[in-house]
């Protein structure tokens, strides 16, 4: 096991991982935080950057349509609802962007998994997905590529 402490609290913790039965190997780091334009800096002692490391980042914006899709065609296969227009009518929102939304459902369920995985690179865009896709899964993968191109 290696345990990473910052220097202020190095000895405390050592112990109580000695303490606990761990065989610890305690390695101090230093580092500052700086402030530069409004955005913080994390910098080691030997002045290199230290950089988070990069995440794939969701678009919120597409994740929270593909939640409302599933949510609109759970309540059409449920009969909760019977048309766009009485869903439109009791969300207060335009019959013509629940269409757009709804489409949503029925993506693939590989390009829905890359969406949720955050790996699509930012080149699907809700924009781009609310258009008329293509019914078979096939020809919208094709479709997504080339908006990725």
């Amino acid at each position: 096991m290696v345990a990473t402490f910052r220097a202020g609290a190095l000895e405390h913790n050592a112990g109580v991982v000695a303490r606990q039965g761990f065989c610890a190997s305690v390695r101090p780091i230093v580092w500052l935080v700086l402030k530069c334009g409004g955005r913080k800096r994390i910098v080691a002692l030997d002045g290199r950057e230290i950089l988070p490391t990069n995440k794939p980042r969701l678009d919120g914006t597409l994740v929270k349509g593909l939640a409302q899709a599933w949510r609109w065609q759970r309540m059409l296969d449920e009969g909760v609802y019977t048309t766009v227009s009485e869903i439109g009518d009791a969300e207060n929102i335009s019959k013509s962007y629940v269409s757009r939304i709804l489409r949503l459902a029925l993506l693939a369920p590989d390009l829905v998994e890359a969406i949720l995985a955050g790996s699509n690179d930012q080149g699907m865009m809700l924009e781009k997905l609310e258009r008329p896709l293509p019914p078979g899964w096939e020809e919208q993968r094709q479709l997504i590529r080339q908006f990725e191109a």
